[in-house]
């Protein structure tokens, strides 16, 4: 039979193990994703004809001319800026965005995360209505901080029509 000294020196030694147990964890989670507090974000939409003669790259859009000269968007060889749409966006609250070619883009910043040693990523859900207001896109996208994303909207034989985006939070 066990003492009452053997006891209480047993039951110290399980919570030195529980305690240290929980450091490890809470230590090897900082190395992981974190969900932000951010609660906002500042987007830059960016709207882009494309096409098929030569023209080259608009210099408002410089900062995109390498994602532009890689397949898919490298088959067009003329990229023009068409509207540029400078938004703030509240986390969880839809904002919807009127096209220059009509229609609307409804954008939602869902998170914000970080991870040590990496870019802030945002994480956003995206829906485009064509101008009838039928549902072309609904998808949800995540993006490093600063970096452009960019997507084809709309296409014809010899033109696109191309979305880009670059956010950070706020």
């Amino acid at each position: 039979m066990k003492t009452r000294s053997q006891i209480v020196s047993a039951a110290g030694l399980v919570s030195l193990v529980m305690g240290a147990a929980a450091l490890i964890v809470l230590v090897a989670g900082m190395g992981t994703a974190q969900a932000q507090d951010a609660s906002q974000a500042s987007c830059s939409f960016l709207e882009i004809t494309a096409t098929s003669g030569e023209g080259g790259i608009d210099p408002a859009l410089a900062p995109l001319a390498t994602k532009l000269g890689k397949p898919p968007f490298s088959a067009w060889k003329s990229f023009k800026l068409v509207a540029r749409h400078d938004q703030t966006l509240t986390r969880m609250k839809v904002q919807d965005i009127k096209l220059s070619a009509g229609g609307k883009l409804g954008v939602l910043f869902r998170q914000h995360t970080r991870a040590q040693g990496k870019k802030d990523r945002l994480s956003l859900s995206l829906t485009l209505d064509d101008k009838g207001g039928k549902r072309a896109l609904d998808t949800k996208v995540h993006v490093d901080a600063g970096d452009y994303f960019v997507i084809v909207i709309g296409q014809s034989a010899d033109k696109g029509h191309l979305l880009a985006f670059t956010c950070t939070a706020k």
